[in-house]
């Protein structure tokens, strides 16, 4: 079996397309959770979280 370019692209075209319908469909399932601040705790240690918040100030140092 002989490797032409062809093939090559075809195999890349291939794995391209698996990689990008791979990337949407776990797009809403690959996410931090979001917590508030109050509710994170010393078990939550190496977990991926999410939090919201405002800046209401900055001081300069």
């Amino acid at each position: 079996m002989k490797i032409t370019d062809e093939k090559i692209f075809k195999i890349a075209l291939f794995t391209i397309a698996i990689g990008i319908m791979g990337m949407i469909i776990f797009d809403g399932i690959i996410e931090p959770k979001e917590v508030p601040i109050k509710e994170i705790n010393k078990r939550m240690v190496g977990d991926k979280i999410a939090i919201k918040g405002v800046i209401k100030s900055i001081k300069p140092p």
